[in-house]
């Protein structure tokens, strides 16, 4: 997390020391995560985004502009009736998170002063999930298990929004993006002679790839760095 804020700030310090004006500050919202792949059923996760980025300065959004930004996202799934080990029972919903820091970069254009597109690309690394958890709680051999977790991945970002500037210096955004990943998420092989804990019999739990897809839902609140030059 401290490399890509390093690196998000030495983007901004870029701006400032080549003397441009730039938009900056905090964005977050919800994500609708699924995953392809996998033996559990692709049901959608509700989890969350937040982040801070910084913007060239396009002066009446004319030409178009460049972005990074640097956050935390939400990837994963939700699966129904899932067999517990406790008493028995089934569990109505499992969710499956994988916790992502996200660095992305960008362009985005304007279709008019307000509504504007957008497409980046994205670097992301799994910091943590709660996989480990869940499979303490839970006996099922469909469950996906930490080691085989890819700590990279990546992917591209499509999506467009609307931007109103409540002031020239203070603005804010709303934005909708689809995030397909290029590569998986996770990936494992056939894992042969393991006890299945319902029939009690052994089985060989199938090899699993499985890919991410989130849609975002994200408010930025946007401040100006605005450089004004005097003859």
């Amino acid at each position: 997390m401290n490399k890509l804020l390093i690196v998000l700030c030495c983007v901004a310090c870029a701006f400032s020391a080549d003397a441009q004006s730039f938009w900056f500050g905090p964005k977050g919202g919800f994500n609708v995560a699924t995953q392809q792949g996998g033996n559990l059923g692709v049901q959608p996760l509700l989890g969350y985004n937040a982040g801070f980025f910084v913007e060239t300065y396009d002066e009446g959004n004319e030409y178009g502009s460049l972005y990074a930004n640097v956050g935390i996202s939400q990837r994963g799934r939700s699966t129904n009736r899932i067999f517990s080990s406790f008493q028995n029972i089934f569990i109505p919903s499992v969710a499956y998170r994988y916790n992502n820091i996200t660095l992305e970069v960008g362009a985005k254009k304007f279709y008019n002063e307000k509504l504007y597109y957008r497409l980046g690309l994205r670097g992301e690394y799994t910091a943590f999930t709660n996989l480990e958890e869940v499979n303490q709680r839970i006996i099922s051999v469909s469950s996906p298990l930490p080691d085989f977790v890819r700590p990279f991945t990546a992917g591209m970002t499509l999506g467009g929004g609307f931007q109103y500037e409540i002031s020239e210096l203070y603005g804010v955004s709303i934005e909708m993006n689809i995030m397909p990943d290029f590569f998986n998420q996770y990936t494992s092989p056939d894992i042969p002679n393991i006890i299945n804990p319902v029939t009690g019999q052994p089985t060989t739990i199938r090899a699993q790839e499985i890919r991410n897809t989130t849609l975002e839902l994200t408010v930025a609140f946007r401040f100006l760095r605005k450089v004004i030059y005097i003859d």
